[in-house]
């Protein structure tokens, strides 16, 4: 009987070990293809991937807030004051407090529509001419609500409506406007500054400049404050087609930081999201007059400056270094393949080459 493990296979077939030849070919064809491939995939990995990409490093890239103080206006006071409105800062008219996170808003044209009345008397003293209605025919008031509309009413073009009397309207659109006063600010003056604070989580740091005392205007180097203009003009906007109906637009503080340096370089980049629309808000101000309520209407048109800052920060890896290393050496073989193509598929002697390199051995 046969023993069992006279079945097994030979342990010297079963271990064998296989391994490369190396044949040294005396062509300096296939040395220019080698070396010619080789070069370039270390400079490949050399130049681009570690010097230009820095594909070394760990990327994080994080989204701050900015702070946004408004300043640097000229004819304010004066148009207001020929315009007979009351004393207004930028205060007033940027609608928000100094400070205001992630957005700013610059007038560049003001209406102002005083004494309107709600006589709520349930008469037609309630109701008053509309421009925002306008009507060729008293069929074109028809809404079928009476308590809105009087349908049978187009009185000087404009449907009638209940509302606060007398309604606003607006010059640019009715010329004949005598309700409402227009009051044209220049925004050539405006300055914003910003205050920016960045937290990469991963590389556990704050990039800030929010502890700066000193204004530095652009265009010089570092610059925090810029005027509206030179926002406007980086985003390819013009001025004096946006005054009447503003306009809005993104503004992006990049900061592009080296973790292992401790150094930040900034740029900001302006982009224009919206004109067709403009940008407009309105404010009431309520008082009582011999004891009928009434409030004055105060709407602004102007710049909406929405404000974002974007970190991108970069370190030195470990990781990422052997990643790399890794990935070089596995490009390498690149060239051994393309010389072996050369040998086997283009050179007249491809034949006595490929017999040379493939070569099987007896077993001893």
């Amino acid at each position: 009987m046969q023993k069992i493990w006279d079945r097994l296979p030979d342990a010297d077939d079963f271990f064998a070990y296989d391994t490369a030849k190396e044949v040294r070919v005396l062509d300096r064809r296939l040395g220019l293809v080698y070396y010619t491939v080789l070069n370039l995939i270390l400079f490949y990995v050399l130049i681009y991937v570690f010097m230009i990409e820095k594909k070394y490093q760990e990327n994080e890239k994080s989204m701050g807030w900015v702070v946004s103080r408004a300043s640097g206006y000229s004819n304010l006071e004066e148009a207001a004051k020929q315009a007979a409105l009351p004393p207004l800062d930028l205060f007033d008219l940027s609608g928000s407090s100094e400070g205001e996170v992630n957005a700013a808003f610059l007038p560049t044209r003001v209406l102002y529509t005083k004494g309107q009345e709600n006589k709520n008397t349930n008469s037609d003293a309630d109701f008053c001419a509309s421009p925002s209605h306008p009507c060729t025919s008293p069929a074109d008031c028809e809404i079928e609500n009476p308590e809105l509309q009087k349908g049978d009413q187009c009185t000087g073009g404009f449907c009638m409506r209940r509302q606060w009397c007398p309604a606003e309207c607006d010059p640019v659109a009715n010329p004949s406007c005598a309700t409402t006063q227009e009051l044209l600010i220049d925004p050539s003056g405006y300055e914003l500054r910003f205050q920016t604070s960045v937290h990469f989580h991963k590389f556990q740091m704050d990039v800030s400049t929010m502890e700066e005392k000193e204004a530095i205007v652009y265009p010089k180097k570092k610059a925090n404050v810029y005027k509206l203009r030179d926002l406007l003009r980086m985003a390819n906007v013009d001025t004096k087609k946006v005054q009447s109906h503003g306009v809005v637009i993104l503004v992006t503080l990049l900061f592009d930081c080296e973790m292992d340096d401790d150094t930040c370089s900034s740029k900001l980049e302006s982009v224009h999201v919206d004109s067709k629309t403009g940008y407009n808000y309105a404010r009431s101000v309520y008082y009582s007059d011999a004891n009928v309520e009434k409030r004055d209407l105060v709407r602004f048109f102007g710049v909406r400056v929405a404000l974002q800052a974007v970190g991108d920060g970069a370190k030195r890896s470990f990781s990422m270094i052997v990643l790399q290393v890794s990935s070089a050496i596995a490009l390498l073989a690149v060239a051994r393949t393309a010389a072996d193509f050369f040998l086997e598929k283009v050179v007249p002697e491809r034949r006595h080459y490929v017999a040379q390199k493939v070569l099987e051995v007896e077993d001893f």
